[in-house]
Order: C-alpha cells, then structure tokens, then sequence
C-alpha cells in the first residue's frame, strides 16, 4: 500500500522533468487508513472489492467561468502540443499520483481546457475523460497563475449551485495549479478534488505548482520531440525525392552521354572517307586550279566537322567520368603556339588582327597538353567566330599568384549580361551571335570549363554587353619546382 512514506520516490520524479518520460510503471495509489470509505474510492475496501467511481452529470444552473482576453492564443497553444485526445502517458500519469498523494485526496486531474470541454490528459479516482467546459472549476482556475483553492464549495457564490456540487460526485473541496506555457498561456491545470472540506497547507501547494510545472515542461518536451519526429520525417521524405530526381537526372545524363557517344562514333566513318577522298584529289596533278580550291574549302569544313565530333565524344567520355589525363611538364607558350595552328585560317581568312602579349619567361604547368590546346583553340576559335572581319583578337598571358593566367579578348558581339551566367552551359550559344558563328553545336565553351577544371583551374566570362567585346579569362596552378 502506497502512502506519504512513499512520497520521497515520486516527488524527484518532477524536479527532473527535464528528463522525462519517467522509468516507471503507473499503479492505483490506494491513500492511508484514515480516509473514509464513502468518500476516497480509491482506499482498497476490507473485502477487496473496488467502489464505485464517481461520475459526473451533464447539466449544470451554475454561471460559467468567462473565456481569458487571449482565448484564441490559448486555444492555438493547446492545439499546437498536440495532446489532446490522446493515449495514457506513464510521466503524466505519475504527477496525478503524486498529487493525489502530497494532498492526501481521492481525485487528482491533469485538466486540459478546450473550447467547449474540459478533457484529462491523466485521472486518478474518475471515470470520465472530459466534462463541459462551463462545468469546470479549471475554467476558472486558467484566469491567474497562482493556485486556485476552494476549501469549500458549497459556500462559494460561484460554485454552490454547480451540479457537482450539489449532486455526484459532491465536490467540496479544490484546489488548481495552472498549466502555464512559456508563452504565458494557461491551458489547464494539475488539480486536486475531495468530497470533504479542507485547506492545503504551505508545503501541499508548493509541491503542487512544483508538480503543475512539471506537467507542462513534460507537455513541451513532448510537443518538441513531436516537432523533431514530424521535421525528420519530412526531410527523409524530401531525401527520398531528392534521390529519386538524382538519379532520375543520372539515368538521363547516362543516356544523353551514350547518344552523343553513338552519334560521334557514327559520324567518324562517312568523315573519314571523304576526307581520305579529298587528299587523294589533292594528289591529282592534272586537277584544276579551281578544284584544287574547292577541295582545300572541303577539306577545311571536314576538319571542323572532326572538331565537332571530337569535341562530342571529349563531352560523352568527361560526363561519364571516363577521361583521363596524361599529365606532363608542359610551358603554356607552347600551348598557345600550337592553338593558333588550327584557327590562324579563319582569322586569316575573315581578315582579323591578331595581337600577342604574351609573359617573358616561360609558365611552367603540369598538364596535359593536347587537352590545353583543345582549351585554347576552342577559345580562339570562339573568338574569330563572333568577331566581325577585320575585327581585333588579343592574346596575353602572364604568371599571377602562384598561377598562370591567359586572356583572350575580342572587340566583337559581346555578351548581354543576362547571358554571362550560362555561357558555359552544354549547347549554349550566344543568341545574338547564331547568323554570325557559321553554325557550331554550343559544346566548345562547356569542353573548355570541364577541361580546365580537371586541371584544377578555373575559366570566366566577362563583357560590358552586347557589340562590346568580350573577355575570357583562363587561371590554371603553375607547376612547382621542388
């Protein structure tokens, strides 16, 4: 049998309710001997058999208690802990227990004060979980912070002609410690009822507050571990769909880097041919000057036609991760010599002035260096391409913390600065240059910003906008010597 000796077990169980759920099992409290039978049901009877649990009627003559200034705050409080309605918890539980114990009664609530009702998260020594809001002496407890004690009911103006006073379950005494939240609402309360009159003592309230502010640190606990469980939830089910779309955007990507494999591998054959074709007619001593002409035309657009397919297969293996690098020494002076060999016919043949400001001294790099020159001739290519004839063509380069750093600027179309941010992307072409490059699929630009990060540099754009030149900036890490 459970009585004030046991007092000490229970009570730490609230000064730690920052530790809640408590670690024990929630049994009847039966009170000490000197309770009378009629009126405690929850004193074990001499034959063992449990007396009846008050219940409560539904009708009342007695003026409810008004609603607080803040009753829709109140309301969106309690509705936000997410409590209502819901199972028995064992911490809420053991506070009525102690209750019931500390305040020597046969009735202990955890009252919950809702709209119309008021509903018991946790119970000892009644049956029902909930009463109408204007029967509840709890309604009228929620209007201050301290404790609202009734020594005797019936001699209260305010309750003498409350149904539970005048009928079952003979409500005499009461006592209510608000449940107040952080934010200052007062949502119910930890309260004790007995059938006789009475009076708590100093010590009886202040362990009741003391149990009161455990309830609802218990209460906020829980709403906060609810808060986590649904936000974790939420972001495994966005992880899910972010996944999902990952690899959605993968299988494409795979497919998209399988087509342009299987396009260039296609288009290599028939280039080859007619290029072999076109070199036998080249040999032809009895070819006229004109076809001599028309096949060195040819030959040229074959060789951007390679270019193109070149450039497709370099994007498909890049993609796929697939490319590897044949890293050596490697001066990009060099670099930039060999470049020119592949685009100083369409500078020369769009009458283009090409001028060179290039560093003394040699920059060293540790590169591959047929990948570099796919970098630089892209570049320059780019630029005699959207460069009108006669238009200019600078070339600089220079060592610059720790890295070398080449530029290639043009006076030709520009780029509208709306523009600059996705001049790198696959198949991407300066809208008004389309007439002016001669056609070109819109892959160099992106080859030349994979490429260069793959040797750890960075490439950027820049141009005051449209008909004003543009400026490409390539940085890559200068070789050390040790």
């Amino acid at each position: 049998m459970m009585s004030l000796d046991s007092l000490p077990k229970i009570l730490p169980l609230a000064s730690a309710a920052s530790a809640l759920p408590f670690a024990f099992h929630c049994a009847p409290i039966y009170l000490a001997p000197c309770c009378e039978p009629a009126l405690c049901p929850n004193r074990q009877p001499a034959d063992n058999r449990p007396y009846p649990l008050p219940t409560f009627p539904q009708y009342t003559r007695m003026t409810a208690a008004a609603h607080p200034a803040n009753e829709a705050e109140r309301l969106k409080a309690l509705v936000d802990l997410g409590i209502l309605d819901t199972g028995a918890e064992q911490e809420f539980d053991a506070l009525v227990q102690a209750a019931a114990l500390v305040c020597d009664v046969p009735v202990s609530l955890l009252s919950l004060v809702d709209a119309e009702r008021q509903w018991f998260k946790a119970a000892i020594g009644v049956e029902e979980t909930e009463t109408p809001r204007e029967l509840a002496f709890c309604a009228h407890a929620i209007h201050g912070d301290d404790i609202l004690e009734i020594n005797d009911a019936t001699a209260d103006p305010r309750f003498s002609d409350n149904a539970l006073v005048t009928g079952s379950p003979d409500i005499r005494f009461y006592a209510g410690a608000p449940l107040r939240l952080a934010d200052g609402s007062r949502i119910g309360t930890l309260c004790v009822i007995d059938r006789k009159p009475r009076r708590l003592d100093g010590r009886q309230r202040a362990i009741l507050s003391h149990l009161a502010q455990a309830a609802v640190r218990a209460m906020e606990l829980r709403r906060d571990a609810l808060a986590r469980a649904e936000s974790e939830a939420r972001m495994r089910a966005l992880g899910l769909q972010m996944k999902a779309l990952s690899d959605q955007l993968a299988l494409e990507n795979e497919r998209k880097n399988h087509f342009l494999a299987a396009l260039a591998h296609e288009l290599r054959g028939p280039m080859g041919a007619m290029s072999n074709g076109l070199q036998l007619m080249q040999l032809d001593p009895d070819a006229s000057v004109r076809t001599r002409k028309t096949v060195g035309m040819m030959e040229r657009q074959i060789s951007q036609m390679v270019k193109l397919v070149n450039d497709l297969l370099d994007v498909g293996r890049i993609g796929a991760g697939k490319i590897e690098l044949a890293i050596q020494p490697v001066d990009l002076g060099t670099v930039i010599a060999r470049s020119l060999e592949t685009v100083l016919p369409l500078v020369e043949a769009r009458h283009q002035e090409l001028s060179f400001d290039l560093a003394r001294d040699p920059l060293h790099l540790m590169a591959d260096a047929d990948r570099l020159v796919q970098v630089v001739s892209n570049l320059l290519g780019n630029a005699a391409k959207y460069t009108p004839e006669y238009g200019r063509i600078a070339v600089s380069s220079r060592a610059e913390g720790g890295e070398a750093v080449l530029e290639i600027s043009d006076n030709g179309i520009g780029i509208a600065p709306g523009a600059i941010g996705g001049i790198f992307g696959l198949f991407q072409q300066v809208e008004s240059g389309r007439k002016l490059s001669q056609g070109g699929l819109g892959i160099g630009l992106s080859l030349v910003k994979q490429l260069t990060e793959l040797h750890g540099g960075t490439v950027t754009a820049a141009s005051e906008g449209d008909g004003k030149g543009s400026r490409f900036t390539v940085r890559l890490p200068l070789a050390t010597h040790s």
